[in-house]
Formats: structure tokens, sequence, C-alpha cells
């Protein structure tokens, strides 16, 4: 793309950021709702077993950019630290509603448990080398996803 076809569609490359990001986290939050509308109360095991499969992880094109963007939104500027905590919030809220093991700040939490295991744990795992590393990083952090989705030692506490 050459500079003036990119600039064509965005005024500056924090807009370009802005909506990759507002997208990115909009296409996970459409997954979930897939996931919950396609799998009924199985949808956490099917989107984790999903998420930490083969070939999204190997995916870096067409799989989660969550994993990838979320570090430079750190070092961006207000408008994209604010959408990206605007849809990430929503992200939050479409998981949690999904869970029905405690009450909804319960839910919240275990929301949150969830969105770090599953991006933190990606990410590891697409980091490393090693096909046999990545692989054990990816099942216990798909096991400890499981857990927490499905546990309801976080609301014992």
């Amino acid at each position: 793309m050459t500079s003036g076809a990119f600039y064509g569609h965005f005024r500056s490359k924090e807009d370009a950021f802005l909506e990759t990001v507002v997208t990115g986290l909009a296409e996970f939050r459409a997954g979930v709702g897939k996931y919950r509308s396609n799998n009924g109360d199985r949808w956490t095991t099917g989107l984790i077993d999903y998420y930490f499969g083969r070939q999204h992880r190997e995916n870096l094109t067409n799989g989660c950019a969550l994993p990838i963007f979320s570090p430079e939104v750190i070092r961006a500027e207000g408008r994209v630290r604010f959408a990206y905590q605007t849809e990430l919030v929503k992200l939050n809220e479409a998981i949690a509603a999904g869970l029905t093991i405690g009450d909804e700040q319960e839910n919240q939490n275990r929301a949150w448990v969830l969105m770090a295991l599953m991006i933190g744990g990606v990410t590891l795992a697409r980091a490393v080398q090693d096909e046999s590393l990545s692989d054990r990083i990816a099942f216990a952090v798909h096991e400890g996803a499981l857990e927490s989705a499905i546990s309801k030692s976080l609301t014992d506490r």
C-alpha cells in the first residue's frame, strides 16, 4: 500500500492503530457470542480448546490480535488506550454474561482471569521456538483456563 492510499483511509498511524484495536476486540467479542450460541453450556470449553489449539497459535495473521497489539497499546496515546479499555470492558462483560457460577461481580472477575490466561498463555506459546515446549505451555494454560471457567474456587474466597 502506498502512503497516499494509507492516508486516504486514515488521517494518521494512530487512527489506523485505533481502528485495529477496536476491530480486534470486537472480533473477539463476536467470537465469544458465536461460541456461546453454538456450544450452549460448554461454550467456554470450545473457546478455550480453539484458542490454545495449534492452528490458532500458529496463525498470527488471522488469530487473535490481542497478544500482539496489547503491549503496543501501553505506548499509545490517550484515544487508543481509552478505546482499548472501552472495548476490553465490553469483551469482559460478554464473557462474564456466559458464566453462571457466581454473581455478576464474581463472573466479571472470572472473565478477567480467563482473558489474562488466554492472552498471556497464547503469547508465551507463540513466543518459544521449540514446538514441544509451545505445546506444553498451551496445554498447561489451557487446563488452568478450563479450571478457572468451571471451578467454584474463585467464588469460595
